[in-house]
């Protein structure tokens, strides 16, 4: 399996995307993401407001949202994390606002 990239997240945590969720899933169900690779790895390196959450019904989840260009929706990404906190892209799409009860896992300030 071939990483698009491998970034590291505010944290200090590896997170890779690779080629396979990238085309096999992200782009087919989220035909806006295709070519955004970039905006992916940047809401991971630097999501907004400084913040990182914790998925609402999936623990090992955790999700990093970027305020979109146009400022009209935001970029939410969600990455899966092992037992050795190593994170893998599961997907990502835009969104018009963050999802209710997802909690505040980590904060820059």
């Amino acid at each position: 399996m071939k990483n698009i990239f491998e970034v590291v997240d505010p944290r200090g945590y590896k997170i890779t995307c690779t080629e396979d969720c990238l085309n096999n899933h992200i782009i087919p169900h989220h035909q806006i993401m295709k070519g955004r690779e970039e905006e992916i790895r940047l809401t991971i390196e630097n999501p907004e407001f400084g913040l990182i959450y914790q998925d609402a019904n999936r623990p090992e989840r955790n999700i990093y949202y970027k305020l979109s260009k146009k400022k009209d929706s935001y970029l939410k990404v969600v990455v899966a994390f092992d037992k050795n906190d190593e994170g893998t892209v599961i997907t990502a799409f835009p969104v018009s606002y963050p999802k209710s009860g997802e909690k505040i896992i980590w904060s820059k300030n």
